[in-house]
C-alpha cells in the first residue's frame, strides 16, 4: 500500500489507537492531514481553550483539575449557571458521562464534585450571564465555507453573507485549533460586546443544521476540493487554496 495522502478522522475512544497509526504514516514519509498530536489535543477542551487563549481569540475560559473548593469559588466568582465536563470529550471507563451538567446554584455543583462521578479530572467553564445569537460556522483549511444562525427550538437559518466578526473569530479559531476542516460554534456575548468561541470541533459529524438549511453540499464539495488539491498539489501549496465559491463574503 503506497497512499498518496492519509486524513485523520478519529471518534472518541478509538483515537489513541488511530493516533499511532496516524504517526506511523507520518514516520514513513505520507502526508497526514489531521495529524495524531493536533487530534489528541482537539480532544481535550482544556488544551483547546489553551491553544484559542494564546492566540487571542475570544471565548469562555475554563479551569480544570480535581480541587473542590477551587471550583467552588471560581464558580461564584464567575456567577451562576456554569457546565462542568469531563476534561477529554470521551469518557474513561471509571469516570463520568461525556455530557455537559448544567449547575444553577453551589448545592448542586458541591453534590457533584463530591461524588465518586467526579473524581477524573474534569473542567468547569462559566456559561453567558446574557447569550445573544449562537452561529455555527464550517471551515475548510481554516477559510469558512458555511455560516449557520441557530436558536434552541427553531430552524436555523442560512447566512449568506455572514456577519464578518463571526467569519473573523471562526477563522482565528480554526487556525489556533488547527483542524483542516472544523465546525466552530460562537456565541453572541451580550455584556462584552463581542462574539466567544463556545466549541471547535476538528471532526464535525454529519450536522443535522446543514441538511435542514440545503448547505451539506457545499461544505462537502469544499472538502473534496481541498482533498484533491491536498493530493495534486502537496500539503505545501493548500495555503493559498480557497473555496470553490465565493462563501467569503461578509456583511
Amino acid at each position: 500500500m503506497q497512499p498518496d495522502l492519509v486524513v485523520g478522522w478519529v471518534r472518541e475512544k478509538s483515537i489513541q489507537h488511530c493516533a499511532d497509526q496516524l504517526e506511523t504514516f507520518e514516520r514513513l514519509g505520507v502526508p497526514v492531514l489531521n495529524p495524531a498530536r493536533m487530534l489528541l489535543q482537539s480532544h481535550s477542551h482544556y488544551l483547546k481553550s489553551v491553544l484559542l487563549h494564546a492566540a487571542r481569540v475570544p471565548h469562555l475560559p475554563l479551569v480544570a483539575g480535581r480541587n473542590v473548593q477551587a471550583v467552588i469559588d471560581l464558580a461564584c466568582e464567575a456567577g451562576y449557571p456554569v457546565v462542568a465536563k469531563p476534561i477529554v470529550s470521551f469518557s474513561p471507563p471509571d469516570g463520568p458521562a461525556g455530557g455537559a451538567i448544567m449547575f444553577d446554584d453551589e448545592g448542586t455543583l458541591r453534590e457533584f464534585l463530591g461524588e465518586r462521578a467526579a473524581s477524573q479530572l474534569f473542567y468547569m467553564q462559566s456559561q453567558l450571564r446574557r447569550p445573544g445569537q449562537k452561529f455555527r460556522v464550517f471551515c475548510v483549511n481554516h477559510r469558512p465555507v458555511v455560516s449557520l444562525l441557530t436558536a434552541h427550538g427553531r430552524r436555523p437559518t442560512l447566512l449568506d453573507p455572514a456577519p464578518r466578526d463571526v467569519v473573523n473569530i471562526a477563522e482565528q479559531a480554526s487556525r489556533a485549533v488547527a483542524g483542516w476542516t472544523s465546525l466552530v460554534d460562537i456565541v453572541e456575548d451580550l455584556d462584552g460586546g463581542c462574539p466567544r468561541v463556545t466549541d471547535v470541533s476538528v471532526c464535525p459529524r454529519p450536522d443535522a443544521d446543514l441538511v435542514l438549511t440545503g448547505a451539506r453540499s457545499s461544505v462537502l464539495l469544499a472538502q473534496a476540493d481541498f482533498l484533491v488539491a491536498a493530493v495534486s498539489d502537496g500539503l505545501e501549496a493548500l495555503a493559498q487554496w480557497l473555496p470553490p465559491r465565493a462563501s467569503m463574503d461578509t456583511i
